[in-house]
């Protein structure tokens, strides 16, 4: 079973992402030349990942079983 410490970085650290994307759209739409779309991209892809994670988290905690993610 996942520990509750690991669960609480991997919340946080998409917590974070999160707010990153918020603050990249809101510079995108303020500021006129705000072209970082490499760290952009990347920064969904690996927000996209980590809801990935809670999603499977989700799901066995929902269910009550252990956690099993695809390989």
């Amino acid at each position: 079973m996942i520990c509750k410490t690991l669960y609480h970085l991997f919340l946080n650290c998409s917590a974070y992402r999160g707010f990153y994307i918020l603050n990249w759209i809101y510079r995108y739409l303020t500021e006129p030349r705000f072209t970082r779309w490499i760290a952009c991209v990347s920064g969904v892809l690996q927000t996209a990942l980590y809801a990935d994670f809670f999603y499977y988290y989700f799901i066995s905690w929902k269910n009550n079983s252990k956690l099993k993610l695809p390989a």
